[in-house]
C-alpha cells in the first residue's frame, strides 16, 4: 500500500511499526501477541498517509537532519538529506580557515540549519524567520539540543547592519509559483511560504543576495542552498552584485544543490 505513495515503502513501514510498536520491524512479525489498540492505530496512520498523502514526519511530528531529531508540524518545511550537504560543507570549510564569531540564518523554519552548525561547530548562531508560527517550532528545537541559537523574526536580513556578518547560510524558497502544481502532493502539504520563491523561483534568492552583499563584512561568505533550474540566473545575479563564486556544491545525486558566495 505505502508503495502507492512513497518511493521508500520499507522505510516507511518501518518507522510506522516502530512509532507505534517502539519494536523494530523485525521483532514485530516474530511477534506472537500483538497489541490490537496499537494495530488499529497503525492501520488508521497508515490509511491517513496513503488517502490524505500528509507526510509521514508530519503525521509523527519528527525528522532527522544530521543524526538529530527535530520535532516538525505543517508549519515548518521537513528538512531534507541534501540540505545536509550545505551544513556538511560549511563544517568543512571552516575546519581549514578561521571560525567566525557567530553566523545567521536566515529563514530557519525549523531551525534544522542553524542547530546543527551551532551543534556541531561549538559556535552561536542568529536565525531569522517571517512566520512566527515557524519560530516556535524552532524554539522548540533549539531548547532540546540547547545550543546558542537566538531567533529574531524578520524579513531576510533586514535587521542587521551594513558590512557586520562573517557568514550567512540559508535555504530559501526556490520553487517558481508556475511549478507548484506539479510538485508532489506530499511538498504540496508543506508551508509555500518555504517552497515558492517567486514567479521564476530565483526572485528571493536575489533579494536575499542583495542584501548579504551590503551586509556581509569583506571576505564574508554566503552559503546557500539552490535549484539546478534556476543556478545560471543565481550565479549571474551573484556576479552581477560583486560577489566571487568560490564553490557550486553538489548533492547525493550529482546535481548543484548549493553556492558559497564570498564578498
Amino acid at each position: 500500500m505505502l508503495s502507492s505513495v512513497t518511493s521508500q515503502p520499507e522505510a516507511e513501514a518501518r518507522w510506522f511499526i516502530e512509532e507505534v510498536f517502539g519494536m523494530p520491524k523485525e521483532i514485530f512479525f516474530i511477534t506472537e501477541e500483538i497489541d490490537t489498540v496499537k494495530l488499529k492505530r497503525l492501520h488508521l496512520l497508515v490509511e491517513r498517509r496513503i488517502k490524505e498523502r500528509i507526510p509521514i514526519q508530519y503525521i509523527f511530528q519528527k525528522a532527522y537532519f544530521m543524526g538529530l531529531e527535530l520535532f516538525v508540524n505543517p508549519w515548518v518545511l521537513i528538512p531534507r538529506p541534501e540540505t545536509e550537504i550545505l551544513v556538511s560543507y560549511v563544517i568543512k570549510i571552516y575546519s581549514h580557515r578561521e571560525t567566525p564569531s557567530f553566523f545567521v540564518d536566515v529563514g530557519t523554519g525549523s531551525g534544522a540549519i542553524a542547530i546543527s552548525i551551532s551543534y556541531f561547530m561549538k559556535i552561536p548562531g542568529i536565525a531569522t524567520d517571517a512566520s512566527r508560527r515557524a519560530l516556535t517550532i524552532a524554539k522548540t528545537n533549539i531548547e532540546k539540543y540547547k545550543v546558542s541559537v537566538e531567533l529574531l523574526c524578520a524579513n531576510l536580513l533586514d535587521p542587521f547592519k551594513e558590512a557586520s556578518l562573517d557568514l550567512i547560510v540559508s535555504n530559501p524558497p526556490y520553487i517558481g509559483s508556475n511549478e507548484f502544481t506539479t510538485l508532489h502532493e506530499e511538498v504540496q502539504k508543506e508551508p509555500t511560504s518555504s517552497l515558492i520563491g517567486g514567479k521564476d523561483g530565483h526572485e528571493i534568492t536575489v533579494k536575499l543576495m542583495e542584501q548579504a552583499f551590503i551586509r556581509l563584512k569583506k571576505g564574508g561568505s554566503l552559503i546557500i542552498e539552490t535549484h539546478r533550474g534556476i543556478l545560471e540566473k543565481v550565479i549571474a545575479g551573484a556576479k552581477d552584485l560583486g560577489f566571487r563564486v568560490r564553490a557550486v556544491i553538489k548533492d547525493y545525486s550529482g546535481y548543484e544543490r548549493a553556492i558559497h558566495l564570498e564578498k
